[in-house]
């Protein structure tokens, strides 16, 4: 059991304590993430699945195999911890055990996001309903990119300096629309399709080039990055709230909302936890350029306040006009993006709003998620039913989210 003293959320406005409980929550998680069980020497990549208790645990069903999007959320985690223990050759050998395992995943066409224990490819007739089981599409070269990339600006590793620049040369050829602008979804220019712009695809390659342009002098990705920091304020609409979807001509199509994905009953609506990101992947892009930070981003911020209610629950979900979906349980991801962002627009705007705001979420989610015995995060909870998440699920929860959040917000509190 971890004593409460350690990992509890102090009273609103002590910032010192606030800093030393995110500091104490995030190497709880690292250590759980890198800890030498975290390595499938069998696969040949990392385990990823742990129960709500923190056990080894079987993947859920339609998620057996390997993504290349948790690999590469694990590798970031053990390069988090090398940035502040260098000479840890033990976590040193298990982040080349991870760089080893990717070489499965590359293709001509690009990298492939799923593939079975065996290295196999998942074709598009094995997906069945889970439509990231694609052969290639653009968001895992994109997260190569960013992982690579951000890797290299701690762990001086020139492979990571190659893949990312090998990343950017194959988005470059295969994603980016040369007529319009912006990156595809898809990455095989020959076969395309599908012409749609998920605006996950589009923030999260700005996300990528901030950390690129800082390792690379490539006179094109800062001219992306500058095309993306003009375009995506663009999909703040009149409601203040920013599209998740552009067709190709980078137009706000009839339905935004990953409909296609979520079937056709389902009317349109908003993924928040998109938007909040958005707020801040955007500051990033900006810092990178030198640039000034785009005011529509700031009208984004203040109307997604209103998706927080007062026990701190920030809703995953919301119509196109910014009303928050009836909440149904909490999913960490966006709690934790939803603290990065409010707790930036405090220190961007000087408005205490934000602070009460951030302090109100991370309590909240601390209360409801954390695990008591070892102090790492579970994936959410059903407010109906009480049931727990996983603490794995494909280590989208640990693997990034919850330490890059603890990390980012831990800066701020000063």
């Amino acid at each position: 059991m971890i004593p409460e003293s350690l990992l509890f959320v102090p009273e609103y406005g002590d910032l010192a304590g606030m800093k030393e409980t995110l500091e104490r929550a995030a190497e709880k998680s690292i250590e759980f993430w890198t800890a030498p069980r975290i390595v499938d020497r069998e696969n040949g990549c990392y385990h990823v699945w742990f129960d709500r208790d923190g056990r080894e645990m079987a993947p859920e069903t339609g998620s057996d195999g390997r993504s290349i999007i948790n690999t590469l959320r694990v590798m970031y985690v053990h390069s988090m911890r090398l940035a502040g223990q260098p000479d840890d050759r033990r976590t040193a050998a298990q982040l080349e055990h991870g760089l080893a395992s990717l070489e499965p995943f590359r293709t001509p066409a690009g990298w492939l996001n799923w593939i079975h224990w065996d290295g196999s490819v998942i074709t598009r007739e094995m997906r069945g309903k889970r439509w990231f089981h694609s052969e290639a599409d653009s968001i895992s070269t994109i997260y190569l990119l960013y992982i690579a990339s951000d890797i290299f600006t701690r762990y001086r590793d020139g492979r990571f300096l190659a893949l990312a620049q090998e990343a950017f040369a194959l988005l470059e050829r295969s994603a980016w629309d040369g007529e319009s602008g912006g990156y595809f979804n898809t990455m095989d220019p020959e076969t395309r399709t599908d012409f749609s712009k998920d605006a996950g695809q589009n923030m999260h390659m700005a996300l990528a080039l901030s950390r690129f342009c800082k390792i690379s002098d490539d006179p094109s990705a800062r001219r992306r990055l500058e095309w993306l920091l003009a375009k995506l304020p663009m999909l703040v609409n009149a409601h203040d709230i920013a599209w998740n979807r552009v067709d190709r001509e980078w137009k706000t199509p009839e339905f935004p909302d990953w409909g296609p994905h979520s079937g056709a009953d389902v009317p349109p609506r908003i993924l928040a936890g998109h938007d909040v990101e958005l707020v801040w992947y955007l500051e990033d892009a900006a810092a990178a350029l030198n640039a000034a930070y785009p005011e529509p981003l700031l009208r984004l911020g203040r109307k997604l306040t209103a998706l927080t209610d007062d026990r701190g629950y920030f809703a995953t979900w919301c119509s196109v006009e910014g009303v928050a979906e009836p909440p149904k349980g909490m999913i960490w991801w966006s709690q934790f993006e939803a603290m990065i962002c409010f707790s930036r627009l405090w220190k961007r705007t000087g408005d205490e709003a934000y602070l009460k705001l951030f302090w109100r979420i991370a309590k909240f989610t601390f209360a409801e998620l954390m695990n008591p015995e070892n102090g790492v995060f579970r994936g959410g909870v059903d407010f109906e039913s009480g049931r727990l998440a996983p603490q794995g699920g494909w280590a989208w929860k640990g693997g990034l989210h919850t330490v890059r959040a603890l990390t980012e917000c831990a800066k701020l509190m000063n």
